[in-house]
């Protein structure tokens, strides 16, 4: 009796180690996709349509903030643009994702010219050889959700988020610098 009263101790301890570590696995996992240029390995890590919504709102909150307030003041036209930008989001957030996820994941700004549809264009190669969390602070704010913070010199400080489902974790948030509203 007291044999599986210390089995199943262990293997609630083994468990309990796992999901602590888990958020470390995850970022060791997408290092070594993107070192591997392992696209369904980084897939695998990525809960694409939570990044993709707080990457929207960034960007749309971003928008707002740079929106002149002559245009604040007029309905109409506050309306135009909100809907206007919501538009172009619908059309940047998705190549943003799939083309410059992994550049902007190396440190590097994204390009965000979106009048033209750039975002199109092949990805440059990155030019940050460090990996993605190297010297990363990293916090738990709750048993389901972590944050690694990384700092470049060139770029700003970028903000990964990850979330626990059941026993995994993936990264479900980005908030990149270029996209910080200024307060006021």
């Amino acid at each position: 009796m007291k044999k599986w009263l210390l089995l199943a101790g262990l293997a609630g301890l083994a468990v309990l180690g796992y999901v602590a570590a888990g958020p470390y696995l995850t970022m060791h996992r997408i290092e070594k996709s993107i070192a591997a240029q392992d696209l369904d390995g980084l897939s695998a890590q990525i809960d694409f349509p939570a990044v993709r919504a707080g990457l929207k709102l960034q960007l749309q909150r971003k928008i707002e903030a740079e929106t002149p307030d002559l245009l604040k003041k007029i309905p109409i036209l506050d309306q135009a643009v909100t809907t206007l930008s919501s538009k172009v989001l619908e059309q940047a957030i998705d190549p943003l994702m799939a083309g410059q996820l992994l550049y902007i994941m190396q440190g590097n700004a994204p390009d965000l010219d979106f009048g033209l549809g750039e975002l199109v264009t092949p990805v440059p190669s990155s030019t940050s050889t460090d990996k993605v969390f190297e010297n990363a602070e990293t916090d738990y704010i709750d048993h389901r959700t972590f944050v690694a913070t990384v700092s470049h010199a060139e770029t700003g400080t970028y903000r990964f988020t990850f979330t626990r489902t059941g026993l995994h974790w993936k990264l479900s948030g980005i908030e990149l610098p270029m996209l910080a509203t200024q307060s006021p």
